[in-house]
């Protein structure tokens, strides 16, 4: 399913569109631009993530014992399909399954470059002032360059460097 996701974002994305550089769009995640698309519309270029996402969650419990609910609806579904940001001619992603930050060229769908991070990368990076940030599993927050993907700095956040197994990766405790 995140391989489909991405390829019907990419499939609408005009070659010269304005900026959505962060989870929906912006600050306000209000997944509204003043775009205007122009029909018929047409295919131009798929990319096909080489894995499907992972979740960190798995599904939820059949019964919650303490408060009595039964078939319960799932909490975290955030990372269940990739999520997309574009900026200045460049669309970015993060994979979860192989902890990869991707850019592609919005104009042809070639991988420009990939940047791995010891942990999962879960949601989509920002995009601001041709930099790239986003926080991974591995508990770093990192800054890219969006030009070529070259680390800029990495800082952690949390109060020190215990790593533990968790959902299949090696995860910060923080």
């Amino acid at each position: 399913m995140g391989a489909c996701f991405v390829s019907i974002a990419l499939a609408y994305c005009p070659a010269k569109a304005a900026n959505w550089p962060t989870y929906l769009h912006d600050n306000h995640r209000n997944a509204v631009t003043s775009e205007k698309l122009a029909p018929p519309l047409s295919l131009v270029w798929v990319h096909s993530a080489r894995y499907a996402p992972q979740s960190a969650w798995p599904a939820p419990a059949k019964q919650d014992f303490y408060h009595g609910g039964r078939r319960l609806d799932p909490r975290a579904i955030f990372d269940r399909a990739y999520q997309v940001v574009v900026a200045s001619g460049s669309l970015y992603y993060a994979s979860p399954a192989n902890h990869e930050v991707y850019c592609l060229d919005v104009g042809t769908g070639k991988v420009q470059w990939g940047f791995f991070a010891a942990g999962p990368v879960r949601l989509a990076p920002t995009i601001w002032e041709d930099k790239v940030y986003f926080g991974s599993d591995d508990g770093w927050v990192y800054c890219l360059s969006a030009r070529d993907g070259a680390l800029v700095w990495k800082y952690r956040p949390g109060p020190g460097s215990r790593l533990l197994p968790g959902n299949g990766h090696v995860i910060s405790l923080w």
